[in-house]
């Protein structure tokens, strides 16, 4: 468990954290025995100590919300002193590891590092004091290049993916493009700027990958605040069809795309068509749909009447299930 009481008094003195509106902010349930810390405090910094709970305790999970990572504290919820010329620093890795979050550059090495704004890049991080910054034409400390493109990978699928990007000292464009974990490509987006704005990619919950470069010539630049949407639909397990109820024509529906004799309906959520919560699609499915039905009056959460997330990690995603709100 990170520790707590030191990351809330942190969270408490960053200026720019108490510049963020509290609609921005992702509200969750805490255990009882933590809320005792936030007794003391005052309104005005309760959003404050939210956002930094979220922070520390975040995790790449399908429903659990938006996981930011904005270069200023590491996994564990502990400020990273981070230095002003990449001679200091190697590229960044796997500092995010333990959310489930993965940098690396094209070639070993290669890819952005963690630099103070004290250094030149013509621009202040967007919030706190770090950023995640590029040089073509420098070396880190190792000798590796602080260059693009930067991939960044995710141990489960994720919705969405957004940071923000600036040219510092000109005008860049920037172009990010999403991969699902066939490493085919699902969405890209391009914008161009020299102070922060924000790219964003979205593509249901199946992306495992982004990929951001410069398309230009601009040596130098940075990225801050990457917020990574891991919000899935919720849905209902054994409504295979997707209209709100679980009978007999789920398993049908199912069986029908399992043994396709002519072209099946479409499945838009297979989270939904996992009877046993295997994480697989199969001939046992269907029959764990069937026995709920006529047998057993019960199936792995979530379902057969109510909406939820998947509670299991596994390679299934749901795309969209409309009855659920």
């Amino acid at each position: 468990m990170p520790p707590i009481r030191s990351f809330v008094k942190w969270a408490v003195g960053k200026q720019s954290l108490r510049r963020l509106p509290v609609r921005s902010l992702r509200l969750f349930w805490l255990p009882s025995c933590w809320l005792r810390l936030f007794r003391p405090l005052q309104p005005g910094t309760l959003a404050v100590v939210t956002l930094a709970m979220a922070i520390a305790l975040a995790t790449v999970a399908p429903g659990a919300g938006p996981v930011v990572i904005n270069f200023d504290v590491d996994a564990s919820g502990l400020p990273i002193v981070a230095p002003v010329n990449f001679s200091s620093t190697t590229a960044l890795t796997e500092t995010y590891s333990a959310w489930g979050v993965h940098f690396s550059g094209f070639a070993t090495g290669t890819g952005g590092g963690i630099l103070n704004d004290g250094s030149s890049f013509g621009v202040p991080a967007q919030s706190g004091s770090n950023f995640l910054a590029f040089n073509r034409q420098a070396n880190f400390s190792n000798g590796h290049l602080p260059t693009d493109p930067q991939q960044i990978h995710f141990d489960m699928p994720v919705s969405g993916v957004t940071i923000s990007v600036a040219g510092g000292q000109s005008p860049a464009t920037f172009e990010m493009r999403a991969y699902d974990e066939n490493d085919f490509e699902l969405a890209s987006a391009t914008v161009t700027t020299m102070v922060f704005a924000p790219l964003s990619v979205t593509a249901g919950i199946g992306i495992k990958r982004v990929e951001i470069i410069e398309l230009g010539t601009d040596n130098t630049f940075v990225f801050d605040d990457l917020i990574i949407d891991t919000t899935a639909p919720e849905f209902v397990r054994g409504d295979c069809s997707g209209d709100g109820s679980f009978s007999l024509s789920d398993a049908i529906v199912l069986l029908g795309n399992l043994f396709p004799q002519t072209t099946p309906p479409p499945i838009d959520c297979d989270d939904a068509c996992d009877g046993n919560d295997d994480g697989g699609l199969n001939l046992v499915d269907v029959i764990a749909l069937l026995n709920a039905l006529f047998g057993s009056p019960t199936i792995p959460l979530v379902g057969p009447s109510t909406c939820g997330w998947d509670p299991t990690v596994d390679a299934l995603h749901c795309a969209a299930y409309t009855p659920c709100p």
